[in-house]
């Protein structure tokens, strides 16, 4: 099992380690005294554990954690402290475990245990993706009820469905969605909403297909199925032959339930609202 140990204090590393060397088995890939200088440096290749302070300098370990989930939404992650009321938040994001220092080799031999019984990663389906009137997201024809940690998870989906496919700055999501924010701040309520959609997906057995790359974030249009993605290829295809049969406006009357979002009132989504609308009147009439 390979490993990185992330921790702003070097002799809390070094008994990490000398307690993971006594119970073997692990491979420490690297330690790291920042979030920031794991997350640039480290190589995550075929990383599966990560043990990480909760209090650091700079970027603590909460902020850090999302970020580490941008990079593997399968890493385990073991959140080490020593302050116990962290616990709560440790188990809303879905921390693997919560050890408190100083680490017992009694401890981590449970954690390890737990790990080997974390069960494998599922295959993902592909959900439909409806976001005329109602936004909603089905599975096998049925929508899904879900709870969502917070309600800029769900916006951050509309948004990159908003964008129809293309590749969005992290920075303008950061200040689309959390206007009120420092950058900084706005990033790190990015990677997490990120973080609770991924969890989502675990759940539920599907697979969104957003692209999280350094610096840029998209949906891969081509990988989901969407009201959207179909009134887009009737649009064009009327554009390119001019013709379309009544039973493709039908069809399109059946997709176009309402305005874009109308049920969220999202104030960035005016202008496609607008311009879909458009559509579908060009199209039926």
């Amino acid at each position: 099992m390979k490993a990185i140990i992330i921790d702003d204090e070097f002799y809390a590393i070094e008994a990490l380690k000398y307690e993971l060397m006594q119970i073997g088995g692990v491979e420490i890939r690297g330690t790291y005294e920042s979030g920031k200088t794991a997350i640039e440096s480290a190589d995550w290749n075929d990383v599966e554990l990560v043990f990480l302070d909760i209090e650091m300098q700079g970027t603590s370990g909460i902020e850090c954690f999302g970020r580490l989930m941008e990079i593997n939404r399968n890493l385990n992650i073991v959140f080490v402290t020593a302050y116990e009321n962290y616990a709560i938040r440790a188990f809303e994001l879905n921390a693997m475990d919560y050890i408190l220092k100083p680490v017992t080799q009694k401890r981590l031999r449970k954690t390890l245990e737990r790990l080997s019984s974390v069960e494998e990663d599922y295959e993902a389906q592909k959900p439909y993706i409806q976001c005329f009137k109602n936004f909603s997201i089905y599975m096998n024809n049925k929508v899904l009820d879900i709870e969502w940690r917070t309600k800029k998870a769900e916006e951050l989906i509309a948004y990159l469905m908003n964008e129809s496919g293309h590749y969005v700055t992290k920075e303008k999501l950061a200040d689309v969605l959390w206007p009120e924010l420092s950058a900084d701040r706005g990033l790190s309520n990015l990677y997490l909403s990120l973080h609770y959609i991924r969890k989502q997906e675990k759940k539920y057995g599907m697979d969104l297909h957003i692209d999280s790359k350094r610096g840029k974030m998209r949906i891969d249009f081509d990988q989901i199925d969407s009201d959207v993605k179909k009134m887009d290829d009737y649009y064009n295809t009327f554009k390119t032959t001019g013709e379309l049969t009544d039973r493709d406006r039908v069809l399109i009357k059946e997709l176009y339930k309402g305005n874009l979002f109308e049920d969220k009132y999202y104030d960035w989504a005016t202008l496609k609202a607008i311009i879909y609308q458009q559509i579908f009147e060009e199209l039926m009439y």
